[in-house]
């Protein structure tokens, strides 16, 4: 070991540098955090050159007083903390001593500043770390920090700089978490001249539809929920819109005002939106945890971007119930509120043609079917019918092959009446099928709404909330001629014996044995399923059901699983299959979404398409 040497001022303000300043975006995190500090409510920043060239930031603060002038480039000076006892209770941004220091030994920094409480403003000038020059200046009020030529005196630190655009592209991202951690103070940011944001500080929305587009902004869907000194409260985005991203680069989350990054919280907020989501698609959120300064570590890091939780399994709990809870009821708004605008409602009661009615004196035979043409709705459902042993009614109704579904009538059947005493004989909206398009979309006039809806996702969704809502009681099993066999491992025979009630709750038949599964029913809604495409996701897949600890979460995976086999793009449709398709959507609302996440519906207004041929601007 050589001789141990004391290294001077020069030499530690630049390992020191090292470990505060990466790049130019965090000399700008280190002067905005001091600003914030500061009580400003005004901050401007400018940049040069991606930062590299020159960063300033003024601020309307309280600014420094003459004498502390030369303390703030002195290492570990602060105005945030005195004692070690305040390292757990941090309450500020920028408390890191050495941040001004550091900028200092490595760039050309001016400094400007007028104490609140002082007659005059003072400026310092240094260069290296070293100060050159002190003096009068002019400033009204606040501070105003000036860098110039970051890294212009370690040209290693300098060469490892990306280019002026990435590092450009680092502060405003960097921009966009102070706006959206501080939706109260009015910001102002230029990059070579050019202003990128401008906020007013009167609040979140401000802040939101200064910084994403309009498209993405509408597109964010409010949340609030608060347990045990823990608010958790922001906006997050809905499913199959603009506002969802390839990445995670929209997530804000924001902990008692600071910017942080955390893995798990991001996987929280994944989970909330279940299977709303497009697989490698992330949602844009603006996460907001508020809670009590002792119950959260910021320590964790030197960047602070990593901040420790006393009680996590609270916040995460808290943070996606809110947002689970807050998707569920703008998707539930979402459908009702479709028709709203310019729909024209029929109050006309359906004319009815009967085939075969049954009466007294024509009893039900074995298979009685019966046939309604409903002209509004312009759905022909098939009804066949049988008298059971207790004599009730049960039977089966078709529709063009889409799908079948069993129906228990009950003692004293009347078919008409009880088929058009509920959902068929309200008022329901007027529509027009305009036709199929490139043999995937389905087109359709209804008031002063064109919508254009997806066959293969309407059907799968479809398929997927009758078999979810049909009672067990009512589901209909299908036998299939041949069993269909497919091979499982051992270890995934047993996950699927355990949950064989749940598959035969769903109206399938299905058993395990000797690395085999053996399936002999299918539910007649499913009647046109790919069955070996079915069975082989099960035995490749049957790991789901260690996923979820919830029947009715087993339930929802196996029906998505079962729903992929719909009616596809490129299939032509008879006018029964497209009547019935457009009947159910409009009855149940137009669900927004198949059970994968991809949107269903596409909604322009008469007003939205005659902008577009620029008849109204």
């Amino acid at each position: 070991m050589g001789k141990i040497n004391i290294l001077d001022s020069g030499v530690y303000n630049q390992i020191s540098a090292g470990e505060v300043v990466e790049n130019p975006a965090s000399v700008v995190k280190e002067l905005v955090e001091n600003s914030i500090d500061s009580g400003a409510d005004t901050i401007t920043v400018m940049i040069e050159d991606g930062g590299i060239k020159s960063i300033s930031v003024i601020d309307n603060g309280c600014g420094i007083e003459k004498d502390d002038l030369p303390k703030t480039v002195l290492p570990h000076a602060t105005s945030k903390i005195a004692t070690a006892k305040d390292l757990l209770t941090i309450g500020t941004l920028g408390f890191r001593g050495e941040a001004l220091a550091s900028i200092a030994a490595i760039s050309e920094v001016v400094i400007k500043s007028k104490y609140a409480e002082a007659d005059n403003a003072y400026e310092m000038i240094v260069k290296g770390g070293e100060v050159i020059n002190t003096g009068l200046t002019n400033l009204t009020i606040g501070t105003s920090v000036t860098v110039n030529n970051v890294f212009y005196n370690t040209p290693a630190r300098f060469s490892f700089l990306r280019p002026r655009k990435s590092e450009e592209g680092l502060i405003t991202k960097l921009m966009q978490d102070f706006i959206f951690a501080n939706p109260e103070i009015s910001f102002r940011y230029f990059a070579d001249g050019n202003l990128i944001y401008r906020t007013d500080g009167s609040g979140i929305e401000n802040a939101i539809f200064s910084v994403f587009p309009h498209n993405v902004a509408e597109n964010l869907i409010s949340f609030s929920r608060s347990e045990k000194s823990h608010t958790i409260k922001g906006y997050t985005a809905r499913p199959a819109t603009e506002a969802i991203y390839s990445n995670r680069s929209r997530q804000y989350i924001i902990v008692n005002g600071r910017v942080v990054e955390d893995n798990t919280i991001s996987m929280v907020i994944q989970n909330a939106y279940g299977e709303s989501l497009m697989k490698r698609t992330f949602p844009t959120v603006i996460l907001d945890i508020v809670m009590p300064f002792e119950l959260v570590d910021v320590n964790v890091h030197p960047n602070k971007k990593q901040v420790r939780f006393a009680n996590s399994r609270l916040i995460n709990g808290i943070i996606y119930n809110a947002i689970k809870e807050a998707l569920e009821n703008d998707d539930k708004e979402r459908t009702e509120q479709l028709f709203v605008s310019g729909s024209v409602i029929a109050n006309k009661q359906p004319e009815i043609v009967q085939e075969a009615i049954p009466s007294e004196e024509q009893p039900l035979s074995t298979e009685t079917e019966i046939k309604f043409d409903i002209p509004t709705l312009k759905v022909k459902p098939n009804i066949k019918i049988n008298r059971e042993e207790n004599n009730n009614v049960a039977g089966i109704r078709e529709y063009s092959g889409l799908v079948t579904e069993k129906i228990n009538f009950g003692e004293n059947f009347d078919p008409v009446k009880e088929y058009f005493k509920s959902e068929e004989a309200k008022s329901i909206p007027k529509y027009n099928i305009l036709g199929q398009l490139f043999e995937t979309y389905i087109l359709i006039e209804c008031g002063d709404l064109f919508l254009i809806i997806d066959q293969h996702a309407a059907h799968e969704r479809i398929l997927y909330d009758k078999l979810l809502s049909e009672d067990k009681n009512n589901l209909v099993a299908q036998q299939l001629l041949f069993p269909y066999l497919a091979r499982i491992d051992e270890e995934k025979e047993v996950l699927l014996k355990e949950n064989i009630d749940v598959l035969s709750s769903l109206g399938f038949e299905i058993s395990a044995e000797n690395g085999k599964i053996r399936l002999t029913a299918i539910p007649f809604i499913l009647s046109n399923m790919d069955i070996d495409g079915f069975l082989s996701e099960i035995a490749e897949n049957a790991d789901l059901f260690t996923k979820h600890t919830e029947i009715d979460s087993i339930k929802d995976k196996i029906a998505k699983t079962a729903c992929k086999k719909a009616i596809k793009s490129g299939d032509r449709l008879n006018d029964s299959q497209l009547d019935y398709i457009v009947n159910y959507f409009i009855e149940k609302g137009m669900p927004l979404q198949c059970p994968h996440g991809r949107p269903t519906t596409i909604k322009l207004t008469k007003t939205e398409i005659e902008k577009l041929f620029r008849r109204i601007v």
